[in-house]
């Protein structure tokens, strides 16, 4: 499956490494295919099987546990437990939702998680994007993606209000470095530092009711 907001690019490189082929020959478009072929590999959306699980926290994202750490989250102030994901750049990355529930709150945040942070003006690209889900047990569970590239951006399935469902396509993330997930810490980790996770697939923790 290929995202919408690659159909342009990879259609453009497309009908430029034909022409090439026809008009030039194709030693000549080779270049061409090989970028397109590119698009195809960043701008793609695996298919993912989700096994339901009401107290389950999924990855987010594919990628490794870089970090297990208890802290402060900088965005509702409140005690959480803090799981990092380092993504392997570059590209776009699909974002999946960790549990079912109600979106609450979308924010945008100039810095990455960790340093601090200060809300964006103007016109200004934020370099973290995060997002908080309600379980209907009134349990929250945020993820926040952050970048270190200048060139990043997200879009995002759906907005404060509308429920998101566990494993469902979040949205996705241009050129993402690492991606937070911030839990109660009370929940029960079953990741450890190193482990790979796969993004809709790997349960990253259980909530405790």
């Amino acid at each position: 499956m290929i995202i919408r907001e690659g159909m342009v690019p990879i259609l453009v490189m497309t009908a430029v490494a034909v022409g090439v082929e026809v008009k030039i020959g194709l030693p000549w478009s080779l270049g061409p295919w090989i970028i397109a072929l590119w698009l195809v590999w960043i701008y793609r959306v695996s298919v993912i099987r989700v096994v339901a699980d009401p107290l389950g926290i999924l990855s987010p994202v594919s990628g490794k546990i870089i970090s297990h750490e208890t802290e402060t989250d900088p965005f509702r102030n409140c005690p959480v437990i803090r799981l990092r994901v380092r993504m392997t750049p570059p590209g776009v990355t699909a974002l999946r939702y960790p549990i079912e529930g109600q979106v609450q709150e979308v924010y945008l945040r100039r810095g990455v998680l960790g340093a601090e942070l200060q809300a964006t003006v103007g016109n200004e690209s934020p370099d973290c994007y995060a997002q908080s889900l309600r379980t209907d047990e009134g349990e929250e569970v945020l993820f926040a993606i952050s970048s270190h590239w200048p060139v990043s951006r997200c879009s995002l399935e759906r907005a404060p209000g509308e429920r998101a469902g566990q494993g469902q396509l979040a949205g996705f993330f241009y050129f993402g470095s690492f991606l937070d997930v911030l839990i109660p810490e009370d929940s029960l980790v079953q990741v450890a530092v190193g482990d790979r996770v796969k993004a809709g697939e790997t349960q990253l923790a259980r909530l405790f009711r």
